[in-house]
Parts: structure tokens; C-alpha cells; sequence
């Protein structure tokens, strides 16, 4: 304070410091301003919608009465959300998720959908893929021995979701020759002439489902294997899913252990 000078407005009170008028006359003279030009720019009312002029500084109502409908609380109304289409109450008018986990699964397929992102993850994948074979194939391994019967579904899904893309084998010679060995054991093995209708009654007899899992026929299996001395005769033959069939492959146990392949 500056005791010498007195207020330039009231003309009593000490000035303010390196001001003109008191502390009083200070804030009156700053309201009258703001009012002064609030007159020439009016505000729209947020409650309302009507105009008014703004006397305090951020003021958004023209009165009390909007000042109390504004601060009401107001009822929620439901919404859906962004990621997974479920209605849900909002915590926060800003919110456009149900829950924080749909909103990392939103944000990790935003930023993965990016053209960047998929070239870089890309390179990353593969340089940490030929640094670590031989790791990332012992786990797998491992993976596959805890989890039999999902590393089997695994399989069958990419098959059935991919056969028509999977690419033929390059060594077409080799096929070829296993082919012709196989037809010509199966001729060998063959004591008698029997026709399809009668392979279809042995299918039909285990009603189309693989013998082993009861997954859906896809191959025919020789219970006893061709290459263990079994025949080609519709007594030892049985509807089996491509999976367990190559998975049993020549595997011979005798009669008594044919519970080994069964899969519950």
C-alpha cells in the first residue's frame, strides 16, 4: 500500500499498489468494465436458451433458477457402447464404453489396423522369430503336450477354414511313388472283390462318426493297418476324421488295446 496517495474515485481510502483506486473501488471499477462490454456481446443461456448479460466473469445462466436446474441431477439414460453394442448406463456423459476392457479391445484394434504398426509388429515377429527358433519351438512343443486335445481342434479349424488355399506338395515324384506302393498293397491285401455299397453299410453301421473322437467322417480307417498285415476288407475298415486317422497312422497294438485310440 501506498499511504500517501489517496483513492483517485472515493478519494479516502489508500490506493492500491501501483493502481489508481483502493482495493474497493478496484473491484467495482473491474465489474463495471466486464459489465460494459457483456452489453455489447449477450450471451445465450445454457439452461434456457435465452439471452442475457454476463455480470460475472465465466457466467453460463441468466439466474439462479437456471444456476439450480443446471446443477439438478439429471436422469441417465442409456446408451450403447462403442465396441460390443451393449446398452449400458454411463458413469460420465463423456463415456462411450461400458466397461475399461471394451476400450483396450477398441484402442488395440485401432492401433493395430494401422499401416505402420502392421509393418513394424511385422519385421519385429520375424527378426525375434530367427533369433529365438529354437526357444520358441521348445515351448511350442511343450504347449502342444500339455494341450492335446486343443492343439487337435487348433488344426482342424485352420484345415477346414484353409484347405482350398493350402498349396499342393513340391515333391509330387515321391507322393506319386507312395501312392502306387499303397495301391498296390491294398490290391495285394484284398482276399475278394467287395463292392462300395458294402463299405458304405460298414459306414453307415458306425453312424458316419469317426470311431475314435466321434468327430465328423472325413477318411476311411483300417483299424488294423495295411503295413501291420491288416486286410482290405470291410470288416477292418471303419469311419475315422482325418485327424485321428493320420494321427493313429501304422500304430498296431492287437485286439485286446484298441482302447488306446479311443478318445473321450
Amino acid at each position: 500500500m501506498n499511504d500517501s496517495k489517496p483513492c483517485a474515485r472515493c478519494g479516502g481510502e489508500p490506493r492500491v499498489s501501483s493502481q489508481a483506486y483502493c482495493a474497493q473501488c478496484l473491484r467495482q471499477y473491474k465489474r463495471d468494465r466486464t459489465l460494459k462490454i457483456a452489453t455489447k456481446n449477450p450471451l445465450k443461456c445454457v439452461s434456457c436458451g435465452g439471452m442475457f448479460v454476463r455480470i460475472r466473469s465465466r457466467q453460463t445462466v441468466c439466474s439462479e433458477k437456471c444456476r439450480a436446474t443446471r446443477a439438478a441431477p439429471r436422469p441417465k439414460q442409456s446408451q450403447l457402447c462403442v465396441w460390443c453394442d451393449v446398452s449400458y448406463l454411463p458413469k460420465r456423459m463423456s463415456s462411450r464404453f461400458c466397461s475399461m476392457r471394451c476400450y483396450e479391445k477398441w484402442r488395440y484394434a485401432t492401433v493395430r489396423s494401422q499401416p505402420d504398426f502392421l509393418e513394424s509388429r511385422t519385421d519385429y515377429l520375424t527378426s525375434y522369430a530367427a533369433l529365438n527358433r529354437d526357444a520358441l519351438r521348445a515351448k511350442s512343443k511343450t504347449w502342444r503336450e500339455a494341450n492335446p486335445d486343443r492343439h487337435r481342434e487348433t488344426n482342424r479349424t485352420w484345415w477346414h477354414a484353409n484347405k482350398h488355399n493350402v498349396k499342393p506338395s513340391r515333391n509330387l515324384p515321391m507322393n506319386a511313388a507312395k501312392q502306387r506302393k499303397r495301391q498296390k498293397r491294398i490290391r495285394d491285401q484284398s482276399p475278394y472283390y467287395f463292392s462300395h455299397y458294402e463299405v458304405l453299410a460298414r459306414l453307415e453301421y458306425w453312424s458316419f462318426r469317426c470311431w475314435m473322437c466321434q468327430g465328423p467322417f472325413e477318411a476311411v480307417d483300417h483299424v488294423k493297418p495295411l503295413c501291420a498285415g491288416g486286410l482290405n476288407v470291410p470288416a477292418n475298415m471303419r469311419p475315422a476324421c482325418r485327424s485321428c486317422n493320420s494321427s493313429k497312422g501304422g500304430k498296431w497294438f492287437g485286439v485286446q488295446q484298441l482302447s488306446l485310440f479311443l478318445r473321450g
